[in-house]
């Protein structure tokens, strides 16, 4: 069953509007609380990684204070930059 063009656009304007009535860019703030929190707890990061994972290098500290610390700082200036974007910071 093919759905009409005329519907298929009533249906995307519909879900654009519902999207847009309940979107709150202020989420953005609390990830980045999250990965403030990760970075100053990088062992216990590493140690649930290995926990979960079972791959042992994930708790060492090289690990930890190299890949980890790096991947997770990356992470929160991405999100600072878009959350910037949005005019909130």
């Amino acid at each position: 069953m093919t759905i009409p063009a005329e519907t298929r656009r009533a249906i995307n304007e519909a879900e654009v509007r519902r999207y847009f009535s309940s979107w709150d860019p202020t989420w953005r703030w609390i990830l980045l609380l999250g990965l403030r929190d990760m970075r100053a707890n990088l062992p216990r990061l590493g140690k649930l990684a290995t926990e979960e994972m079972g791959n042992a290098t994930w708790s060492e500290e090289y690990y930890i204070y190299g890949p980890l610390a790096l991947g997770v700082t990356a992470a929160a200036v991405n999100e600072a930059s878009q959350h910037c974007e949005v005019g909130r910071f």
